[in-house]
């Protein structure tokens, strides 16, 4: 289960951050999710995350992938793909304060024509991180139709030994079962909005 939090808020307020996160005390195996464009807050908060909230959360992921205007105007979410190196130098800088699980979540690129770079960019970033998620749609399409799934099979091809999350646009229990076939997961968003059977086979 993943929780979003803001590197910008949780430098202002920490606690009361991760307190609006927890909503019960039932509920294990949280990952913090941070997203923001500004370097010195997602290294304040991936170090803080990792040294004093350890007991609360199970890994760390890095969201470069939502394509929302508001985040993406402060240098955030999908904003980061646009600038590789520097994402990278981000990535590299937050594993060497993360001792946890650390992850990051992306797309296949910002448009089409970006897709190579965003292969490559990916294969360099898999040396930093335990887990890479990819929606399989460019920020450009945000949640069109046609999720290229042949992106991410190839990077799992490129990468046997990392694991690679699937995700975006399934709708199915099958499309679950086929992805599931070529990679190590399947992660589902809206499909699961008033569908909760999604994850369950038909009978």
């Amino acid at each position: 289960w993943t929780e979003f939090m803001t590197a910008d808020w949780f430098f202002r307020n920490p606690e009361g951050v991760v307190h609006h996160l927890e909503t019960t005390l039932n509920q294990k195996n949280l990952i913090a999710q941070i997203f923001g464009g500004n370097e010195e807050t997602l290294l304040y908060t991936a170090k803080k995350l990792n040294k004093e909230y350890k007991n609360r959360f199970v890994g760390i992921e890095l969201n470069m992938g939502c394509p929302a205007n508001n985040v993406m105007k402060s240098g955030g979410w999908a904003e980061l793909i646009k600038n590789k190196q520097k994402s990278l130098e981000i990535i590299k800088n937050m594993r060497k304060v993360i001792n946890m699980p650390f992850s990051i979540k992306t797309r296949t690129g910002t448009n089409e024509q970006d897709k190579q770079n965003q292969m490559e960019f990916l294969l360099k970033a898999s040396d930093y991180v335990d887990m890479i998620t990819i929606h399989g749609r460019t920020t450009a399409q945000w949640y069109g139709p046609h999720p290229d799934r042949n992106f991410i099979y190839q990077l799992k091809e490129k990468l046997p030994n990392q694991v690679i999350i699937g995700n975006g646009g399934i709708t199915t229990y099958e499309e679950i079962e086929k992805m599931r076939e070529n990679l190590d997961g399947v992660m589902i968003g809206q499909a699961a909005i008033g569908n909760p059977w999604i994850f369950t086979p038909h009978h």
